[in-house]
């Protein structure tokens, strides 16, 4: 089941965080996130949380910010549907282009955002730790 994330779900967050990122969101970042008006955040729970889309929204467009997956439903369309069903929101709130960064060695997550129909059309460099570049990806819905 996907719904909107609620400040309930913080403490799950935060463990698929440590589970999922060399450089995890802290949990007292993740409440202040959630208390911003430009906040926006998918999960997809059944008896535990599978994973989540948090993005920021202004006016009619959308960066996502992450996107995680639990390492053991990965390759199920947790991802996919997490991200469709962020598209369906966003397109009811008025948004018309949708933004990401994604590591440059992150072939999986790239593939992924390519088939649901992002192009490539820039590089940050050095975005990751000051030492991976990122590729920035749009979408226009």
């Amino acid at each position: 089941m996907i719904r909107q994330f609620e400040r309930e779900d913080l403490n799950e967050i935060s463990q698929i965080e440590r589970e999922c990122f060399r450089v995890p969101y802290a949990e007292k970042m993740l409440e202040s996130s959630f208390l911003a008006p430009t906040f926006f955040g998918l999960l997809d729970k059944d008896s535990e949380v599978r994973g989540y889309v948090f993005a920021t929204v202004v006016l009619d467009e959308a960066n996502i910010d992450r996107v995680a997956v639990r390492p053991k439903f990965r390759r199920n369309q947790v991802a996919t549907n997490l991200l469709k069903s962020a598209e369906s929101l966003f397109l009811e709130r008025g948004v018309k282009n949708v933004y990401l960064e994604v590591r440059v060695s992150n072939e999986r997550a790239k593939n992924l955002y390519e088939k649901l129909g992002f192009k490539v059309v820039g590089i940050r460099e050095k975005y990751y730790e000051g030492v991976e570049d990122a590729l920035v990806m749009f979408k226009s819905l």
